[in-house]
Formats: C-alpha cells, structure tokens, sequence
C-alpha cells in the first residue's frame, strides 16, 4: 500500500451464543487472521496450533490500555486459550486523525525466545483513519465496553454449521455493577510443591478464568485486566516459595507492586507471612 494511503477496519459480530460474543476482525475486507497465516506461510513460519481468541479485543483494538508489560497489546491468542502462550500482539498507537498497529510479535518467537526468532518487520503497519476505526468500533459495541472474559474455545461451529475459523472469542460481557470488589482474600502456600501449583493456587484465590495460562504474563494480564482484584490479599507460608523459587517469588511481587503503581484504583494490600 502506498505510504499515506489508509486501510479500513471491519468489525463482524455474532452474539447468536447466550455465553459469549464472537468477532471477526476484517481488514479492507480481508480476514487479519488469514493475513497473519498468509505472511507466515511465505516465510516459512508455520506455528503449531491456530490463532484464535482475543480475550481482551475491546482493549486492544482502542488502544488505550496496553496490559502487556512490553507496551504491545494482544491481537490475537493461541486457538488453546491460554493467555501468553502463542499471542499474536502490536503496538497500537494514536492520534487525532490516525490509529495505527505497528511493531507486530508472535511471543513464542520473539528475539530471545527459545524458538527461532521470526521477524515481522515486513507485516504492515496497518494505518487507519479514526473516525472510520471508531465508527467500527462504536457498530460492534466495543467503542465503550466493559471487560470481557472468554469462556470458549475458538474455532467452534456455530448455528446452521456455519464456518468459525475467522472469529475470536469474547464474552460474557460484565457490567459493572455485577462485578463486586472482594475485602479480603487469603491464600495458604505452606504446601506448594511447584511453580505450577502456585499458579494453581494463585487462580484458584484470585478467581482467574479456567484459560489461565499458568506464567507471569499470563498472570500480569489477569490481575489487570481479567478479575477484580480484592483490597487486599493476605499469603501464608510465604517463606516456601521464596526460598524454593526465589526468582518466580519475585516476579510476583513485582507484578503486584506494579500493579499498585499504574493501577491505583485496582490496587491490592499484600500481606506475607512466613
């Protein structure tokens, strides 16, 4: 596309389901997953699995609240549903005339990985004017949308066998006045015997959704983007997983002190005791 000239974004919404939304994203008429498949396939890339869910395409596609630690947002995710585990992501950027995704990843493949890196300096960038974008966005209900959770997996067939394989999973929708902040939540991890577990623990207390992909990205995105985070949040036997996994013990309280940080009204007392 000559420099300047600006693609247009669609939007295809099917809410046929009572649990979830789905949504296909389109751009000048063409599938972005079919675009992503194809600039993968003439390179070579060919990923394990599909692409699929968007848990947080609301987000993603304003632009505004990049949860990602690395200031990209998620496009796309893994057709297994956990988050972090093959997420396709970029930067969106913004002006008063332009959005515009640039600087595209696939997490499984980025420099330094333990994959081989693959290189997307040649995808895109995907320019568009906004009135056009929000117009889109505004047409599928997700200009100003609450957080979503996915409760799917992608890829399914909906009614009358009609083919899935363009659409991401989003949903239920949660309005804000059914989501309800917890006080106090306590977590015991005297007996953790793994890294795993804690994960298990972890998204059990906190109430992460069942797609919960068991890492510190994934973990990252829950607590600020996926769950409301109780006021505060009280841990037994701390002394366990600091000294068996000090660098994963870390991690988390990183995230959590991050969290506090850039997210004041979701912020989270912790308390840790030995």
């Amino acid at each position: 596309m000559p420099q300047g000239a600006l693609h247009r974004i669609e939007l295809r919404v099917d809410d046929s389901r009572d649990e979830w939304a789905e949504v296909a994203v389109y751009i000048d008429g063409v599938s972005f997953i079919d675009l992503v498949k194809s600039y993968e396939e003439a390179r070579g890339y060919f990923p394990a699995g599909s692409y699929g869910c968007n848990v947080r395409c609301w987000t993603a596609f304003r632009g505004d609240q990049p949860w990602r630690r690395d200031g990209r947002v998620t496009l796309l995710l893994c057709g297994c549903q956990n988050l972090g585990c093959k997420d396709f992501a970029a930067r969106v950027t913004a002006t008063d005339q332009l959005i515009v995704w640039t600087d595209f990843q696939q997490d499984l493949r980025s420099p330094g990985s333990p994959g081989e890196h693959w290189d997307y300096a040649g995808f895109g960038p995907f320019r568009f004017d906004r009135n056009q974008y929000e117009a889109a966005l505004a047409a599928a209900g997700l200009l100003h949308h609450p957080p979503m959770q996915r409760t799917a997996p992608a890829g399914k067939t909906g009614q009358a066998g009609q083919d899935r394989s363009n659409f991401s999973v989003i949903g239920p929708v949660m309005s804000q006045e059914h989501i309800e902040r917890r006080s106090l939540v306590k977590l015991d991890v005297r007996a953790v015997g793994s890294v795993r577990e804690l994960h298990e623990r972890l998204a059990e207390a906190l109430e992460f959704p069942a797609f919960y992909g068991k890492n510190w990205d994934a973990f990252w995105d829950s607590i600020t983007g996926l769950v409301e985070m109780p006021r505060r949040l009280v841990i037994t036997g701390w002394s366990n997983v600091a000294s068996r996994w000090p660098k994963d013990a870390e991690i988390m309280l990183g995230c959590l002190r991050d969290l506090n940080e850039q997210h004041p009204s979701s912020s989270c007392e912790v308390e840790l005791h030995p």
